[in-house]
């Protein structure tokens, strides 16, 4: 009995130190593998940094008939798609009514500095806002896109200036370019207003020298409806006039947010294991499952020590119980016993 219990002491610490020596090989080829790992997420996230700029194929594509690239913020777009701006300078030389209405999609990656940029040059240029609509992003969720819708009138003399500090300041994601020559509806109207006026004079002067109120009467509902077609007349000439002198512009201004690209690196497998590492990581493995077991054990018998102590003290009563029963009953035999051999002598 004695050599077997030397037999397993002897084993058991031959497979500690089997488990400690492994250990110790395993932890000192850790820190050899680690250079060529971080060699490799290095080399690898350099070579696409130099390629990160933002692409322009991101953007949506545009719906109208004209896109440049110049940029407010230095937004990286195709040189091949820049252009000039092909907008017609009004002349007023010839007489003719040209009526110019734009519309403008704009980007920028300064959406704020962007949007205050834009008023200013409308101030200087001697223009005015009609309408505005600026759409933000709630504080929250600051990754979100705003956008301004404006309408503004532009001096006509001043329009080509206007849209080349557009061009120069954002990125020009579509225009569109509507003309439109008013000048026969003008020249219509004037011709139709110079009868009509004759036609006026002609009334009143009949009307001053009629004497008869019915006639009076029916004079003064044509000179009425005469003077109606010429104020028609004055209203839709000066319309024209104000929109030939102003252009009408729709800008939509976008903020641009380029998101930045994540780079995944698959790290390199790691190195089969040999085996002396396995052999030592299995019996390192049962150690750490017999320790395991052993603490399982042990918070088990914890947990139950008030049912094992209350069982012990009933165990404890019941077997004083029965030493007592059991003493009593041997004293009642030998009582009995005593009686009986004493009887049997007597007779």
């Amino acid at each position: 009995m004695k050599r077997l219990l030397i037999l397993f002491f002897g084993l058991l610490l031959a497979i500690i130190l089997l488990a400690s020596c492994s250990s110790g090989n395993t932890g000192s080829s850790a820190p050899q593998s680690s250079p060529q790992s971080s060699s490799a997420p290095a080399g690898s996230s350099a070579s696409p940094s130099a390629g990160s700029a933002p692409s322009a194929g991101s953007a949506p594509a545009p719906s109208a008939s004209i896109s440049g690239s110049s940029a407010y913020g230095e937004t990286s777009l195709p040189e091949e798609s820049m252009g000039t701006l092909p907008i017609l300078t009004p002349s007023y030389a010839d007489g003719k009514k040209m009526i110019y209405t734009i519309t403008l999609r704009l980007q920028t990656t300064e959406f704020m500095k962007g949007m205050r940029k834009l008023l200013d040059t409308v101030s200087n240029m001697g223009g005015y806002i009609t309408s505005a609509n600026v759409e933000g992003h709630d504080m929250r969720y600051p990754e979100v896109e705003r956008r301004a819708d404006y309408e503004f009138r532009i001096p006509s003399e001043r329009l080509s200036d206007f849209l080349v500090v557009l061009e120069d300041n954002y990125n020009l994601w579509s225009l569109r370019q509507v003309t439109e020559d008013s000048t026969t509806r003008y020249d219509s109207a004037g011709l139709r207003l110079e009868d009509l006026l004759d036609q006026e004079s002609r009334l009143l002067d009949t009307l001053s020298k009629e004497e008869d109120s019915s006639e009076r009467l029916s004079l003064e509902r044509k000179l009425s409806e005469v003077q109606r077609m010429i104020t028609d007349l004055y209203t839709l000439q000066v319309s024209v006039d104000d929109a030939v002198i102003l252009s009408t512009v729709n800008i939509q201004l976008f903020e641009v947010i380029f998101q930045p690209e994540v780079i995944e690196v698959e790290e390199p497998p790691p190195p089969p294991l040999t085996f002396s590492e396995r052999l030592g990581n299995r019996i390192s493995a049962s150690i750490d499952g017999f320790v395991s077991f052993c603490q399982g054990f042990l918070l088990f018998i914890i947990a139950i020590a008030p049912v094992l102590v209350v069982l012990v003290v009933i165990a404890v009563i019941a077997l004083l119980i029965v030493h007592v029963v059991r003493k009593r009953g041997k004293k009642r035999w030998f009582a009995r016993n005593s009686e009986i051999q004493d009887n049997s002598g007597k007779e």
